[in-house]
């Protein structure tokens, strides 16, 4: 009878799959971030850069692991594997694995340092949409991007100004009247965050006309906020 459910084990492997190669990324990329930073140098201590923290929990899912395939295999006990190649192995032996005596509390050692790793590695940013080149290619970015290459026709354009026309454009094409709570939803999907209650109290202040229906047009509560901005309150009302 089997000590945990098959696939109990077969999803720790699948988790530790996924993740061992970001995290090894991850403590790569922060130790050549080190080892540029020093310049050569003498070091001065422990180095700030390298994340220890997933460097470690790293290490000890390996241990972990290594452990369930001792269980699993005694002739192999001693045969070293990879982090990678041991969780595969352990995906591949996952029915026979699940019936070992240790293997529960194994899996509850070895799910902490995949928590850790979740929340440790460094996962790819997501993509800024930035509107259409003028030749109509969709021009998409990168956190840290400064400028950004047309694929199609080459054409420079630099970020943050490639954001503020595209957003000038949706904000343009959205003229109705809405909510406050609509709008401070549009609002933050485009990058400014404008709570609710702000745009209550604007139309208190007289800052913002409010239709009989009580709904506000976005072009409005955005010229609002750029000259809060500017140091330039101004009053629609009037």
């Amino acid at each position: 009878m089997s000590r945990v459910p098959p696939d109990a084990v077969k999803n720790f492997a699948m988790s530790a799959i996924e993740l061992i190669p970001e995290a090894q990324t991850s403590i790569q990329m922060q130790d050549q971030k080190r080892k540029i930073n020093s310049g050569g140098g003498k070091s001065r201590g422990i180095p700030s850069a390298i994340n220890f923290t997933a460097s470690e929990a790293l290490h000890e899912l390996h241990i972990v692991m290594m452990q369930i395939l001792g269980d699993y295999d005694l002739d192999r006990a001693h045969i070293y594997r990879s982090p990678l190649d041991a969780a595969k192995e352990i995906r591949d032996g996952y029915l026979s694995i699940a019936e070992l005596d240790r293997i529960e509390d194994q899996l509850h050692e070895g799910r902490h340092p995949l928590r850790i790793l979740t929340r440790e590695i460094d996962l790819p940013p997501d993509p800024i949409p930035l509107g259409e080149c003028e030749c109509g290619e969709p021009m998409v970015a990168i956190e840290g991007d400064e400028e950004v290459v047309c694929k199609r026709c080459e054409l420079p354009w630099e970020v943050d100004e490639r954001r503020a026309n595209r957003r000038n454009r949706v904000v343009g094409s959205l003229t109705a009247e809405v909510t406050a709570a609509s709008a401070s939803r549009i609002l933050e999907q485009l990058g400014s965050k404008i709570p609710e209650g702000t745009i209550y109290r604007w139309a208190h202040e007289g800052k913002l006309v409010q239709s009989e229906s009580g709904k506000y047009v976005l072009a409005d509560i955005l010229e609002v906020a750029n000259n809060q901005k500017r140091g330039r309150p101004i009053s629609l009302a009037d």
